[in-house]
């Protein structure tokens, strides 16, 4: 639900980034606010979810049929996400912020031989004590 409804409003605000473009009530994911997106754009975001519905079926069987005939995917997950993701925007208790809800730490790596300068990857840090104390479930969904 959270993906379908993201994406309708990607499109909506033209890719622009959430935290900092949409609306603040839809940033902030106030219930009044998503509510009236429902009303508004519930066929498209229904739209978006039978299509997410028939990718993962397609998907199940494709690995379904290659592993019968010996065949594995090999994939990793990426450790950090996007900082205007679906996954930030709908979890942000699970990210390093601030009070006003702006992220307080981003990823990168400090100079090394690779980089005098080092590299600011501009990733959201993971809040590990909130993701413990929600069992790890946003990670144990995303595996």
């Amino acid at each position: 639900d959270d993906y379908a409804m993201f994406m309708v409003l990607y499109e909506r605000y033209q890719d622009a980034r959430w935290f900092s473009v949409w609306d603040r009530e839809i940033g902030d994911r106030e219930p009044r606010a998503l509510q009236d997106i429902m009303n508004r754009y519930g066929d498209q975001i229904e739209i978006r979810k039978v299509l997410q519905y028939f990718f993962e079926r397609q998907w199940q069987e494709l690995r379904s049929y290659v592993n019968g005939h010996g065949i594995k995917f090999i994939g990793d997950i990426p450790i950090f996400v996007a900082p205007d993701s679906v996954d930030t925007w709908s979890h942000i208790e699970l990210f390093k912020t601030d009070e006003e809800g702006h992220y307080s730490a981003v990823s990168g790596v400090p100079p090394d031989c690779f980089s005098s300068t080092g590299q600011l990857w501009g990733n959201p840090v993971y809040d590990w004590d909130a993701i413990k104390a929600d069992g790890y479930a946003w990670w144990i969904q995303r595996i």
